[in-house]
């Protein structure tokens, strides 16, 4: 049996491990599971942005570029890798029709994503956002959308695309500058 092999029926053995507990009402890890949809933490973002909540504009600004960037980045392999979830009757409560593909996860990446930035920018509520990522990669793989490896590269991916744009912020700050000083004058 090859490496590749032995580490995917690991991973399916550690997946069915999660799945198979019930420490949990299905109900509440299914909501931390749907919470790192996509559109809510658009919206939360994007209000946070106009309102000039939680962070200043500019930082708010940045980790919506990192989330859009986390997200494309997942999209591009999920099409490349092409892994299939671990159940098919997942994809019609929880999944969208257009996300057919598994690895590596979306909502890990953005979770993750999320939780470093605030955690680099605003670390009291970087912690809570921490711990919300891991409640919902746990939800993921109990409810049978993604496997444990799946959950793991898009906490891998989340981690070094808000480290890179972290790094860069200032030369970032300098590309959006004109775009925020025009947002400042319609806005609050």
């Amino acid at each position: 049996m090859s490496t590749l092999s032995k580490l995917g029926t690991w991973d399916q053995t550690l997946t069915q491990r999660i799945v198979d507990t019930d420490l949990l009402n299905r109900k509440f890890v299914g909501f931390y599971a749907k919470s790192g949809d996509f559109l809510p933490w658009l919206a939360f973002s994007l209000i946070c942005y106009v309102f000039d909540i939680i962070l200043p504009r500019f930082e708010n600004l940045l980790q919506l570029a990192a989330i859009a960037v986390v997200g494309l980045v997942t999209q591009i392999l999920k099409r490349i890798i092409r892994r299939k979830r671990p159940s098919k009757e997942v994809q019609s409560k929880y999944v969208s029709k257009l996300d057919i593909w598994s690895f590596p996860s979306g909502h890990a990446g953005r979770m993750a994503c999320s939780a470093i930035m605030m955690m680099l920018l605003f670390p009291t509520i970087g912690w809570i956002i921490l711990i919300w990522a891991i409640l919902v990669g746990y939800g993921r793989i109990f409810i049978k959308a993604h496997y444990f490896l799946d959950i793991l590269g898009g906490t891998i991916l989340g981690i070094i695309g808000s480290m890179i744009l972290y790094l860069l912020r200032d030369k970032i700050h300098l590309l959006f500058t004109p775009f925020i000083e025009l947002s400042d004058t319609f806005l609050f």
